[in-house]
């Protein structure tokens, strides 16, 4: 915001004059600030949903996040510390509860899995949900972090 293009209110003025420039300083700062906030984007790379301990097939597994504006993310990477062992654990990204981003399965023995086709976008605001839809049998695993990326 520029100081120089929002005049000082001058100095003596009383009643009816003093609001009349106080509102039009208030105006004048309203609009300068609106410019900037027009400015400013939002550089939005990545979204991390984690989910600690040992898994469970769990419905809202994590915390809750949106989305400031409307993104189709380039990729989902999914990484746990505990892998799962005896069958895979797999897992489902949701935005407004019902609409599926995308997803994917841990193969039974490994820790990451990286998914990078048919992902469906999000939108602004939407509410953005992890869903753990199988674990592995022998042990589930643990320490789950799914970072969606754009």
């Amino acid at each position: 915001m520029n100081n120089s293009t929002i005049p000082p209110i001058a100095s003596g003025l009383t009643g009816d004059a003093l609001v009349a420039a106080l509102n039009d300083r208030l105006r004048r700062i309203q609009q300068a600030i609106t410019g900037v906030q027009e400015m400013i984007t939002v550089n939005l790379t990545e979204i991390v949903l984690s989910v600690p301990g040992v898994l469970s097939i769990n419905s809202n597994a994590a915390p809750l996040v949106s989305l400031p504006s409307a993104g189709t993310p380039s990729a989902l990477v999914a990484l746990i510390k505990t892998a799962p062992t005896g069958s895979g654990l797999t897992f489902a990204v949701y935005a407004g509860g019902s609409t599926l981003i995308g997803t994917g399965t841990i193969a039974a023995g490994a820790t990451s899995v990286t998914v990078s086709t048919g992902l469906a976008a999000i939108a602004t605001n939407a509410v953005i949900t992890l869903s753990i839809t199988a674990v592995g049998s022998t042990v589930a695993g643990s320490d789950l972090t799914c970072m969606i990326r754009f």
